[in-house]
């Protein structure tokens, strides 16, 4: 079972690249001691290494992180999604009390929200709750196409979009 687990968090890190122990806890569901134990092991054997990362804080890092390329990509995840999965104890706190629908995932990041009420209703989506610069633009038009395949016109809208008015 032991060797088991290190595979799980091995892999979970390998994708994820850089993580702590309360994302690898929150994700796998092992318990924290258990996880941080399982994390130092992989340090042991080279398979991941620990550093701090400006404005994260401390990590384990895949040991060839250096080699790995990041990738510039915008996504809408769903509450299930496993980066979600991981941080979900973060985004209750920079989303706290807020009907979540899905989250916006901007070059590695989860750094918006998307809002609404499940239901049986012309508007399933209230905002689009993103950072400054993801509110004009090429990014604000991708994350707009993706939604729409969700919530598709003329039987879903999206009612507002960082704040804005979107679909009337």
């Amino acid at each position: 079972m032991q060797e088991a687990r290190l595979e799980v968090l091995r892999r979970f890190t390998r994708a994820f690249v850089a993580t702590s122990v309360r994302e690898a806890k929150e994700w796998s569901s092992f318990p924290a001691r258990e996880v941080e134990g399982l994390l130092d092991s992989l340090v042991s054997d080279g398979d991941l290494i620990r550093g701090e990362i400006e404005g994260w804080g401390e990590r384990y890092l895949v040991s060839d992180w250096h080699s790995v390329a990041p990738e510039k990509c915008v996504a809408v995840l769903d509450l299930g999604d496993p980066l979600v999965t991981a941080q979900a104890s973060r985004l209750k706190q920079e989303f706290p009390g807020i009907p979540i629908l899905k989250y916006v995932l901007i070059d590695g990041e989860i750094v918006g929200a998307v809002t609404g009420r499940w239901g049986i209703n012309p508007f399933d989506v209230d905002d689009v709750m993103v950072p400054g610069d993801a509110r004009t633009g090429s990014v604000r038009e991708e994350i707009i196409r993706k939604l729409r395949r969700h919530y598709p016109l003329p039987d879903q809208r999206i009612r507002a979009y960082g704040g804005e008015p979107l679909d009337g």
